[in-house]
């Protein structure tokens, strides 16, 4: 019949119709399919015709597996399994309009900073409570678990308006803020309806069924912050009422924005000399090219310096401290003794410089650590004896973070003593100071990081695994003292001396006293620490200690 019907509307089309015992076998011209192809599709159903993705093509999306938060008060059960969430909710208080929700996410997942959305999911009751029905559905551009956007389903109700759209505020929605459907959703009413939502520029497109709703779709939602998206139930009946929520899917454009323009997941650019890439979670990370390839001998590690992206192979931090009288130790192990009673720069690396202060306590040498100072970006951060931390000069409670809009942070804490770290250059970190307090004054010790090897300057030496350079020019108070911070009221240091000498020719008894660093308890452990002897080392330390004591 429809060859026959195109073969008369026009002169120059012909269609053969002949019959077999198969049945009728239709021949047409090229034409003639054409316009046949186009009536099929005319006949199609429109809901089939909707059917498919309704996002971009080029977003990405995830399957939603759990619950991140929620309005514990009224949940009494949610669980995930089969790619199904099963919610059991219970009456709280006395409103009928107050919502339960339950705020979803997966690993990866970072919906809460996209405006735009393709939210997708099918609900269906709950076998596991004994009362039929169930209102609920998404909530969307949730910015908390009381605030936000909805689209709710009246569940094997028979009912004209079994879907709604509208705005939660403080957990409560707002007749004046919602709008029901005008007539009934088959897939609603039978109590199975998939719910695809839309939010592309503040605007919505919503399908229930495969079927896009007008109603729920042309009715305008003042919320289009980004934000999280929901279960959401209305909490209205006494007793026990449930959900079953299945292939909760969520897709959006990530993509990442630097500068002001955006780059789309994978998509890489050129920032200096950094190739930066735009990653799954949105986020932005940058490496240097050529870094992977870098292979590091044993006892170094590679470290990229993020500034200037050049990758190199470091040490192991250095250790240099001050304790005690003070005695010093170097980066390369040099051990020596000095008793000025000012502030000297201890070490120094590219970005940064740390100071050591001392103080008299007797009047006379010896001196002790009083402070330790990081100098960072203009700034002052001490650590000092009495469990002190100032910054710039004034007292901070513990902890203290000072994070830089390039990332560079500071961080002052108590972690068993005070502790001053420093993370910049992409350094983890660039040093550590740590102060173990004795009330009136400290010992000081620094870790610095590997990249500051030859480059640093100070009461630790200049870090080039030769101690024999380290007290440049021999002399080792004009080697401490030219490291000395300006201050007017600073005196020369006394000479070097030996407190055994002048407590009365003590070594004997000081030797006796300290010999403990080599016997039991302590012995089994001089494999690992080497203690020494009267002429350098911890031995030695404790003797000049120990005759300072009996002077």
């Amino acid at each position: 019949a429809l060859a026959e019907y195109y073969a008369e509307l026009s002169d120059n089309q012909e269609a053969v119709v002949s019959t077999q015992s198969t049945g009728t076998v239709i021949e047409l011209s090229a034409d003639i399919r054409m316009l046949l192809g186009l009536s099929l599709l005319l006949w199609l159903p429109l809901g089939l015709l909707a059917a498919g993705p309704k996002h971009p093509p080029n977003w990405q999306c995830h399957s939603l597996t759990e619950v991140s938060d929620s309005h514990n008060d009224c949940v009494k059960s949610a669980t995930y399994s089969n790619n199904q969430f099963v919610v059991i909710t219970r009456k709280v208080g006395t409103f009928g309009n107050r919502f339960c929700v339950l705020t979803l996410t997966a690993p990866g997942v970072s919906i809460d900073t996209s405006r735009d959305f393709y939210l997708k999911g099918t609900f269906s009751l709950s076998p596991l409570v004994p009362i039929p029905f169930s209102f609920g559905g998404f909530g969307f551009n949730m910015a908390d678990t009381d605030n936000g956007n909805y689209v709710m389903f009246r569940l094997a109700q028979n009912v004209d308006a079994n879907a709604e759209i509208g705005i939660l505020q403080n957990k409560l929605k707002s007749s004046a803020t919602s709008r029901s459907v005008t007539n009934k959703i088959p897939s609603v009413l039978a109590g199975d309806a998939t719910l695809e939502i839309l939010r592309v520029d503040g605007k919505n497109d919503v399908w229930v069924g495969g079927i896009k709703n007008a109603d729920l779709s042309e009715f305008t939602l003042a919320n289009s912050e980004p934000g999280h998206v929901a279960i959401v139930l209305q909490n209205a009946m006494a007793g026990l009422f449930g959900l079953q929520v299945s292939n909760v899917q969520v897709c959006y454009n990530a993509v990442c924005e630097a500068d002001g323009v955006e780059y789309n997941v994978g998509e890489s650019y050129q920032d200096g000399v950094e190739t930066c890439t735009c990653q799954a979670n949105r986020e932005i990370t940058c490496a240097c090219p050529g870094a992977d390839s870098l292979n590091c001998a044993g006892g170094q590690t590679k470290w990229v310096d993020e500034e200037n992206c050049v990758a190199k192979c470091i040490p192991a931090p250095g250790y240099c401290h001050s304790s005690g009288d003070p005695h010093y130790r170097t980066f390369d192990g040099r051990t020596y003794d000095f008793h000025g009673k000012c502030k000297y720069q201890a070490a120094s690396c590219d970005t940064f410089s740390v100071n050591f202060k001392n103080v008299d306590l007797h009047g006379r040498a010896p001196r002790y650590t009083q402070m330790m100072e990081l100098i960072f970006k203009g700034s002052s951060f001490t650590i000092q004896r009495g469990w002190v931390a100032q910054v710039d000069g004034v007292t901070v409670q513990l902890p203290y973070i000072k994070t830089y809009t390039n990332g560079d942070r500071v961080e002052i804490r108590i972690n068993g003593q005070l502790e001053i770290k420093l993370f910049d250059k992409g350094r983890n970190p660039s040093v550590r100071l740590l102060a173990t307090n004795y009330n009136r004054f400290i010992n000081a010790q620094m870790n610095l990081h590997g990249s500051c090897q030859g480059l640093t300057e100070g009461l630790c030496g200049n870090w080039n695994s030769n101690p024999g350079d380290d007290i440049e020019g021999g002399m080792i108070n004009a080697f401490a003292n030219s490291f000395k911070e300006y201050d007017n009221t600073c005196p020369p240091p006394p000479p070097p001396y030996d407190p055994c000498r002048e407590a009365g020719n003590k070594h004997a008894e000081a030797k006796a006293i300290c010999s403990n660093l080599i016997g039991n308890p302590f012995g089994v452990c001089n494999g690992a620490v080497d203690a020494g002897d009267e002429n350098g080392g911890p031995m030695r330390d404790c003797m000049f200690d120990v005759c300072n004591c009996m002077m």
